[in-house]
């Protein structure tokens, strides 16, 4: 509850400075390019953040290291700048990984295999708008699904093989919120019609719900484990910027 409060009192922040921020712009009859949107896309965002699965010993001590990896998920983003400074994006990423990638699993009668996806709505205000830097403290809420599965690590079984040892399908979804900044480097180029720019990010990145909801093929399963998150993320990637 506190988090969400943070997060709330920051948009109220937000929203008050950008209004008080959009008369300024009015009162000043500025060029038409700052009443113009700017469009971009983020491509290659690598998103860092550790998750923590220590609660869900059900699972098995193998399935609860595999997922105990970093979380990273490779993202796009879809964004547009109103009023040369009120950023608003759209994100969307995915990750994989799966057993074959690491040594001490590969010799297991069953493969492992995990996958994610999120979206995400950013927000945020470009305070620094230079020739060389774009600094832009951002908040955002994301949907995460986690999904892990199990399955024979062969590619023919018997019928009955299979049915004496079930595959396991399973999700958590979990929805997070960040508040941290992006600070992004023109890398120009003159022959396309925009600019790219290499972004470094980060922050503080927080639970919205205490526990996740848990589902598997058929069925939503009653847990009341936790999914531990370290309280930072940091991460990389470049954007487009559309003249």
């Amino acid at each position: 509850m506190k988090k969400s409060l943070l997060l709330l009192s920051f948009l109220f922040i937000f929203i008050s400075v950008t209004a008080g921020g959009f008369k300024d712009i009015i009162k000043l009859n500025l060029p038409s390019k700052y009443y113009s949107p700017q469009f971009s896309y983020s491509f290659f965002l690598a998103d860092v953040s550790k998750w923590d699965f220590n609660q869900f010993s059900e699972l098995g001590e193998k399935n609860v290291k595999f997922l105990d990896y970093y979380y990273i998920p490779f993202s796009n983003e879809l964004g547009i700048t109103f009023f040369n400074a009120l950023y608003t994006g759209i994100n969307f990423g995915f990750g994989f990984r799966n057993s074959k990638e690491l040594d001490n699993y590969t010799a297991d009668s069953l493969f492992y295999e995990y996958n994610t996806q999120n979206i995400g709505l950013n927000i945020g205000y470009q305070l620094i708008k230079s020739r060389y830097i774009i600094f832009t403290p951002k908040a955002n809420i994301k949907w995460n699904r986690l999904h892990l599965q199990n399955y024979q690590n062969k590619e023919k079984v018997t019928l009955n093989d299979y049915l004496s040892n079930k595959d396991l399908n399973i999700s958590f979804h979990q929805f997070t919120g960040f508040l941290g900044a992006d600070l992004a480097f023109r890398l120009y180029d003159k022959t396309v019609n925009g600019n790219i720019t290499f972004n470094v990010y980060g922050g503080y990145l927080y639970k919205l719900h205490s526990k996740p909801l848990v589902y598997s093929t058929g069925n939503r399963l009653i847990t009341s484990k936790k999914i531990n998150i370290d309280n930072y993320l940091a991460g990389i990637g470049f954007t487009f910027l559309f003249y």
